[in-house]
Order: C-alpha cells, then sequence, then structure tokens
C-alpha cells in the first residue's frame, strides 16, 4: 500500500499506526533500498510505504512496477 503525504499533515498518524502483518517504511531518498527489501529479503510480506511528498509523475516513480503490480 502506497501512501502520500504532500503536505506531511498525517506523519503522526503513520508513525502511531499499527497493523499486524503489515510492516511500515518510509520511503525518502531510498527507493532503491525499498525496491530491494521488498522484492529480494522480504518478498511475502506486506508493507505499508508512506512517503512525505506529493505523488511523482510516472516516468520520475522508480516504485512503479511495485506499485502498479499491488
Amino acid at each position: 500500500m502506497f501512501w502520500y503525504d504532500e503536505k506531511q499533515e498525517l506523519t503522526e498518524q503513520f508513525q502511531s499506526l499499527s497493523l499486524p502483518g503489515l510492516e511500515k517504511l518510509e520511503v525518502y531518498n531510498n527507493q532503491f533500498e525499498v525496491k530491494y527489501t521488498i522484492l529480494r529479503e522480504k518478498p511475502t510480506q506486506k508493507f505499508l510505504l508512506y512517503f512525505r511528498e506529493a505523488q511523482p509523475n510516472l516516468t520520475d516513480n522508480w516504485l512503479l512496477d511495485i506499485e502498479l503490480s499491488n
């Protein structure tokens, strides 16, 4: 699940959120690391990815393949 928070109004809610079976990851200039974690290290794990920015354009989205496949 992808969560874009352009105005950074929901950061506290993200940090306090706890859902069983769901791992939270903050994405901030670490897209390659996040992609490696999701696809190689924990391919069966479910993730909530939190972005403190607007959704990027399709051509600039390093995680677009993951977003489209899920």
